[in-house]
């Protein structure tokens, strides 16, 4: 990895695209979570922290998992897009990218996430009750938890060959955000001097600038 700000647009874009890689595939890294902003159904912003899942540079993909039921699909379905934001301290090092999402319910690309998925990953998507359903105390939440994600209790009861038993209790409930980069600004903070820089990427080739930070 890069530490050292690179002195020219191809070589600061090659860097900033394997900070992603390396933080979709290594969870102490400080891009493995990003802020994910969203235009809720009334127009105002939302903001939550989401653990990047896969960076495809081929394909400008970043993706992301989360639980249908939450409101932000609600604000994804009116509003495709959206913006993710990574900052590592230790290099002091700020990505922000921006682009459209979307949504991946029930089909292959969310089949092949919850396959890849660990047990305790899919748990979360096993509970009873909706993301930001009101609950008279946290304790609650756990009691909503089912007991066996992997779908196999009950297995007489529902027939072994159902969808639901093959890929566990909770897939229901999942879904996987694909967003398409299609701009990209780097900053970098210094004592020496800040720099900073932005990539449009949505055409066949990228257009990188400098810009004053």
């Amino acid at each position: 990895m890069i530490n050292a700000p690179p002195d020219t647009l191809d070589a600061l874009l090659d860097d900033c695209w394997k900070r992603l890689v390396v933080g979709a595939a290594n969870r102490r890294s400080a891009f493995h979570q990003a802020v994910v902003a969203t235009v809720d159904t009334d127009g105002a912003p939302e903001a939550r922290i989401m653990v990047l899942r896969l960076i495809d540079r081929a394909e400008r993909l970043a993706q992301l998992h989360t639980d249908q039921r939450s409101a932000k699909l609600d604000h994804l379905a009116r509003e495709g897009r959206a913006s993710l934001l990574f900052y590592d301290p230790g290099v002091r090092i700020q990505l922000r990218l921006g682009g459209r999402v979307r949504i991946h319910c029930g089909d292959d690309v969310a089949e092949a996430a919850w396959t890849r998925s660990q047990p305790m990953s899919r748990l979360c998507y096993a509970a009873q009750i909706a993301p930001g359903a009101v609950i008279e105390a946290p304790e609650d939440a756990l009691e909503h938890l089912d007991p066996d994600p992997s779908g196999e209790s009950g297995a007489g009861e529902q027939g072994s060959g159902s969808e639901e038993q093959e890929l566990g209790r909770g897939f229901e409930n999942f879904a996987v955000l694909r967003f398409r980069i299609e701009r990209m600004e780097w900053l970098s903070l210094a004592a020496s001097g800040h720099r900073r820089a932005r990539f449009a990427l949505a055409g066949s080739h990228p257009i990188g600038q400098w810009l004053a930070p």
